[in-house]
């Protein structure tokens, strides 16, 4: 049965794409910072055999985490790139989305009142006093 909740997965699926893919940017330009740093630091900064080890081994994890990063970014691109050409869209799907979970609650407490026996009688999920 189709319902609100898989309109709001897809929802969530956009938001969480445009978050990932700040968040992947920022850590891609924290590794470049952190890349440019170690990079200095060999070109300006006499070092021992020991301590040039340790950069470079600093350097290729750096290296991998950037790459993480910016593959990210270049998988999520075309998702982003589609929501923001379509934010009118969007709008309008959680609109939609509201209007569903309207229609449901009401669903929920739908409450029918006998006619055929005279009495009345109130028949529904959420039952109501009689004023």
């Amino acid at each position: 049965m189709i319902d609100s909740k898989g309109i709001e997965d897809v929802l969530r699926v956009f938001r969480e794409a445009d978050e990932e893919s700040f968040q992947a940017y920022e850590e891609q330009k924290a590794c470049e910072d952190k890349q440019n740093d170690i990079l200095h630091d060999f070109e300006l900064v006499e070092h021992s055999h020991n301590e040039r080890g340790h950069l470079g081994k600093e350097l290729t994890q750096v290296r991998r985490q950037r790459r993480v990063a910016k593959n990210t970014l270049e998988l999520l691109a075309p998702l982003c790139d589609w929501i923001s050409k379509n934010q009118a869209a969007i709008n309008a799907l959680q609109r939609t989305l509201g209007e569903m979970r309207k229609v449901e609650e009401k669903q929920k407490n739908r409450l029918y009142r006998r006619k055929a026996d005279g009495k009345g009688e109130i028949i529904g999920a959420a039952r109501k006093e009689e004023e």
